[in-house]
């Protein structure tokens, strides 16, 4: 709540044009769902649908590291995450783009519960039993089955490569529509989450530029999961998904941006796991070397069912078009 007033202080703030060459940019949030279940496999995340210019390449770099706590009559999941994403996109044809990407998810002891139980204790939100256990652990119980995977810090979640394709359908110079399709690749050698799989996405993008300084992007998509369980929790095949995203660039320094993603529950059981995930993302990007650069940084918090997503997730990336 405190972020969206921020926001709307901002944006009614008096601002000066961008000029043309000012309003480079790079649209929505380098950031993945992080969900226990939708993090582990292929997932889609807003995109700009607008046209590159002929010589657009970029390459990005984001690490972010989040809490999972969840607990309810089936499961228990209590541990860290941590990742390392990066990709590198152009323009092959007109009107479509490529994008290559390489994802690396690892537990790692990150020390975000005291900070997880403060950020509750401060909104009044309800613990859900996170203070009767111990911090800092590395835990995953199935209560059905009684699997129980306990110590596993730095064992590797995802090593995965990703190749997007994206191809523009409709434009009118302010609305964009397209249509983009992911093909997913993760081989975990060892470990307790060892797997080999190959999942695909299919989404449409839809941007408008309503200014220079506001924009709003929207995506749908569905999911082809290749894992058929995930710690004894049996996975759905297909899942749909969809987001709304909104950016408000200040000047040619700052931008601000609003998102939120809608992933179906993965589970096939009826339990919060085969409920849908809701995570909302505040991101503030700094521009710099004459807007050919950017830092951003993005925090990530679930909305609604809380034993279905990570507590909080903090991202921080760099972006650079060549």
């Amino acid at each position: 709540m405190k972020a969206c007033l921020l926001l709307f202080t901002i944006i009614t703030m008096p601002s000066p044009v961008l000029s043309a060459h000012q309003h480079v940019d790079f649209g929505p949030l380098a950031a993945r769902a992080q969900a226990p279940l939708q993090a582990i496999g292929v997932s889609t995340r807003l995109r700009n649908a607008a046209p590159w210019q002929a010589d657009h390449k970029e390459v990005y770099l984001a690490g972010s590291f989040a809490s999972v706590w969840a607990d309810s009559s089936e499961y228990s999941m209590d541990y860290y995450q941590n990742e390392i994403m990066g990709g590198f996109s152009f323009r092959p044809a007109n009107n479509w783009k490529l994008e290559m990407s390489y994802l690396y998810r690892y537990a790692a002891d990150n020390k975000l519960d005291n900070l997880s139980i403060a950020f509750h204790d401060l909104f009044n939100i309800n613990q859900n039993g996170r203070e009767d256990v111990a911090k800092h652990r590395f835990y995953i119980e199935n209560k059905i089955t009684g699997q129980r995977i306990e110590n596993f810090k730095g064992e590797v979640f995802n090593n995965a490569v990703e190749m997007y394709a994206e191809r523009l359908l409709f434009s009118t110079g302010k609305q964009y529509l397209s249509l983009g399709g992911t093909l997913y690749y993760n081989h975990v050698n060892n470990g307790p989450f060892q797997a080999a799989s190959f999942e695909q996405a299919l989404q449409v993008n839809y941007t408008n530029s309503l200014t220079q300084q506001h924009h709003l992007y929207v995506n749908a998509s569905i999911t082809h999961r290749d894992n058929e369980n995930f710690t004894n929790i049996h996975l759905k095949p297909i899942t749909t998904n969809g987001g709304v995203g909104y950016q408000y660039r200040l000047d040619k320094t700052h931008s601000f941006l609003l998102e939120l993603q809608s992933h179906e529950g993965e589970s096939k059981s009826d339990n919060e796991l085969s409920r849908r995930v809701f995570e909302f993302s505040f991101g503030y990007r700094f521009h710099f070397n004459e807007n050919n650069s950017a830092i951003e940084f993005t925090t990530i918090e679930n909305l609604f069912n809380h034993d279905n997503s990570t507590d909080i997730t903090f991202t921080l990336g760099y972006r650079k078009k060549l």
